[in-house]
């Protein structure tokens, strides 16, 4: 399955390695299966330089609404044709891109995970696979997840901050002992009953809804995905704040 347009990959093969490179607005993202050995690439890519980006939700239940994270990880593993592996370290399936290019010269490394637990305690494999890739700081995790406060579809981006009532980011907070971490919200909508909460998160997509995630909010939210990293990687943060502007004064 193609991405849409504006973000379809292009395979390109050659005798030392196989690449898959995404153009993402202005910038190219090329994530590379296997570093050569020996490689100057990997010089430059270090533990400051790498990211974990994790897909938040139920171990068991990808499809429903509570584990759309997990779907768009998938996605985004599919996408860099990266096969995501059990790691009982990491308490989860794991990808480990070694060398993905932002722009036309900087590296890094992103490690993805679907953590293989219930959403309540996916800290615990967050944490464990933070420390063994070396993750430098809670600045360089990604965390995707559901949100029930936007239409479905809508993307939000948010750096650091309270759970705002999500168990997932909760315990994520917990584990990582932090709050710093970077979060891609994906909407998802309210049932009309709030008593049917529970239910309704737990519970699959609607077929138009499946017909448009696979459509364009997938795709949309991995070019979301790439583009935080890229700010992250050149700001330090995933949100940048807009300067205000001054009011200029009336004369009197």
């Amino acid at each position: 399955m193609l991405l849409s347009p504006r973000v379809a990959p292009i395979l390109l093969v050659s005798t030392e390695v196989t690449s898959c490179v995404l153009g993402i607005g202005r910038q190219v993202f090329r994530s590379d299966p296997e570093q050569v050995s020996g490689s100057s690439t990997m010089s430059s890519v270090g533990p400051a330089s790498r990211f974990l980006v994790v897909g938040l939700g139920n171990h068991g239940m990808e499809k429903t609404r509570h584990s759309i994270g997990m779907q768009i990880v998938s996605k985004m593993a599919m996408l860099f044709d990266q096969k995501l592996e059990m790691d009982k370290h990491c308490r989860g399936h794991v990808a480990h891109m070694r060398s993905v290019m932002l722009g036309d010269t900087d590296t890094t490394e992103v490690v993805l995970l679907k953590p293989k637990l219930l959403m309540n305690v996916n800290g615990r494999s967050i944490a464990a696979t933070y420390k063994k890739y070396e993750i430098a700081s809670p600045q360089h995790v990604l965390v995707i997840h559901d949100d029930l406060d936007r239409s479905f579809g809508k993307l939000s981006v948010k750096q650091g901050g309270s759970a705002s009532g999500h168990n997932g980011v909760k315990s994520t907070i917990q584990c990582l002992n932090s709050e710093d971490f970077a979060r891609l919200r994906v909407g998802i909508d309210r049932p009309q009953h709030r008593d049917h909460v529970s239910d309704y998160v737990l519970s699959a997509f609607t077929a138009p809804e499946r017909n448009a995630l696979e459509a364009t909010t997938l795709n949309e939210a991995c070019d979301k995905v790439l583009s935080i990293l890229g700010t992250i990687y050149n700001t330090g943060t995933a949100v940048v704040p807009q300067k205000r502007r001054r009011k200029r004064q009336r004369n009197a």
